[in-house]
């Protein structure tokens, strides 16, 4: 069960978009990412609350 949690999770991470907002490091990046995607998961893994959540950081999404 957890082999397919980490498989779920690579595979959604390499789906990704990528993030950005002005005068970021990669550690708050990643540490707002993470926290976005623990709550995501609180509220049964709506993709758009990971979004939601990004944006109301200060993030874009950068295409």
């Amino acid at each position: 069960m957890k082999l397919a949690l980490a498989l779920v999770s690579l595979l959604l991470l390499g789906c990704a978009r990528p993030w950005t907002r002005p005068n970021t490091t990669e550690q708050e990046l990643q540490r707002d990412r993470y926290e976005c995607e623990r709550d995501m998961k609180a509220v049964g893994g709506e993709s758009f609350f990971f979004e939601r959540c990004m944006f109301s950081r200060g993030y874009s999404e950068a295409w």
